[in-house]
């Protein structure tokens, strides 16, 4: 008799991914990071893992687990602990988020979901010594969509990246304050040549009170300046102005 025998040999591939990274910043100086992640925890499509960034100027934790949900989105749960200088204060923040989140078509990504963190600001520079020195909760839900069809995420060549994100902050979900906040991202790269690459980026920010008379704390405002953003200024040295100081 004639036959064929075929053996079929299964093999599950290493799930768990550690990543150690270093550098050096204009202004965080010495940089040093850390990721643990296994992504499929005992074989259960569950991802565990934990970020870890520590410099001259800041520290940050986070505790990461993701699990399949429904319509094929994950349910990603963040713990976090930051502790970190400002240039005109000092930030010390912990808390958490949930979020829902999806990628299309591997380029375009939605997430919504909900975020709470204690914030502290310290050593506020005396023209910006007001409410904001002390404890706050923000505390709200959160969305955001992207469409990122880039050749590589460290050293782009070519492609688009895109992303717009809001969150709600109000009492109802334990916020201190309540204020709306919106952020829209866009870069676009040209390769010019094999070596050299033309990128033009924008980036948009927007957010208000829903209080009447009542200002949004100096945590969450937006800041701008250094090598990232825009050269020539210190970082985070474009923000909010009192007097003519930031």
């Amino acid at each position: 008799n004639n036959g064929v025998h075929i053996d079929f040999i299964l093999r599950e591939s290493k799930t768990l991914d550690v990543q150690l990274e270093g550098g050096y910043g204009e202004f965080e100086r010495i940089q040093a990071g850390l990721r643990i992640f296994d992504h499929n925890v005992f074989g259960s499509t569950k991802s565990l893992g934990l970020r870890a960034k520590v410099s001259t100027k800041s520290l940050l934790i986070e505790p990461v687990y993701d699990t399949p949900s429904f319509w094929g989105f994950r349910n990603e749960w963040v713990g976090f602990y930051e502790n970190s200088d400002k240039e005109d204060f000092t930030l010390e923040r912990f808390g958490f988020e949930t979020n829902l989140h999806r990628n299309f078509k591997k380029y375009v990504g939605l997430s919504f979901g909900y975020k709470f963190e204690n914030t502290t600001a310290k050593n506020l520079i005396e023209e910006l010594d007001q409410l904001d020195d002390g404890y706050v909760n923000f505390s709200g839900v959160q969305s955001s969509f992207s469409y990122i069809r880039i050749d590589n995420l460290l050293t782009p060549h070519k492609g688009t990246f895109f992303k717009v994100k809001g969150e709600y902050n109000s009492k109802l979900f334990g916020s201190t304050f309540e204020f709306i906040k919106s952020e829209i991202q866009i870069t676009q790269h040209f390769p010019i040549s094999e070596r050299i690459t033309f990128s033009l980026g924008a980036r948009l920010g927007y957010m208000k009170s829903l209080e009447a008379g009542v200002d949004i704390p100096i945590q969450v405002k937006f800041f701008n300046g250094g090598g990232n953003t825009i050269r020539g200024y210190d970082h985070n040295s474009i923000g909010p102005q009192v007097d003519g100081k930031s």
